[in-house]
C-alpha cells in the first residue's frame, strides 16, 4: 500500500500513523483475498517523508518496528 504526500514542510505525528495502520488491517478484513497474496511475504508499513516525524511517531515506529518502518528523504 502506498500513500503519496508531500510534506515538505509538516512531519508525520502519531495519529497519521495509527490511522494508516486502522485503514489498512481494515481493507485486508474487506478483502481478506488481499492478505493471501501477501502472504509469506515480509510485510512492513513504510512511511516516506522530507520533514521526518513528530517525535511520538517516532517512538512509536521504533516500539513498533516488526510492522512499521520510516525513512526520511530530502527534497
Amino acid at each position: 500500500f502506498v500513500q503519496c504526500k508531500n510534506w515538505s514542510n509538516w512531519k508525520i505525528d502519531l495519529n497519521t500513523i495509527q490511522a494508516t495502520q486502522t485503514k489498512i488491517a481494515n481493507l485486508l478484513k474487506e478483502y481478506p483475498k488481499w492478505k493471501d497474496i501477501f502472504d509469506g511475504y515480509n510485510q512492513k508499513i513504510l512511511f516516506i517523508a522530507p520533514s521526518g516525524l513528530e517525535k511520538g511517531a517516532y517512538k512509536y515506529i521504533q516500539e513498533n518496528n516488526d510492522e512499521l518502518e520510516f525513512r526520511k528523504i530530502e527534497m
